[in-house]
């Protein structure tokens, strides 16, 4: 996948829309791609996601929930429904550690 097919992906999940806003899924059916599909636990999946809850970074009152999946090179993108956000961000990192992918995510909440 190309980084503009991810944003397009992206952009879907938030808005369950085509590029034209033409509904590609019922609400039933984008819902279920966001409900956890496993038993409670601290792992959360989706359906080709997974669901993070993440302390917002500038008030820890406020949790960030985020719809999230992330490549062996660095690739991730991430949704957060909530706020009207999607994120891709992309590094060519064999082996890294999602550390950057965890900074741009910080500095997006904290430039809202």
């Amino acid at each position: 996948m190309s980084i503009a097919e991810f944003g397009k992906f992206a952009a879907f999940l938030l808005t369950r829309t085509d590029r034209d806003g033409n509904p590609l899924l019922s609400e039933a059916r984008r819902a279920e791609l966001f409900k956890n599909q496993l038993p409670a636990g601290a792992f959360q999946f989706g359906l080709g996601l997974a669901i993070r809850n993440y302390p917002h970074p500038l008030d820890s009152d406020q949790t960030v929930t985020v719809y999230t999946w992330g490549g062996a090179a660095g690739t991730t993108f991430f949704v957060d429904k909530e706020r009207g956000l999607a994120v891709v961000f992309f590094t060519q990192l064999i082996g890294g550690s999602g550390e950057p992918a965890t900074k741009v995510a910080d500095l997006v909440y904290r430039s809202m």
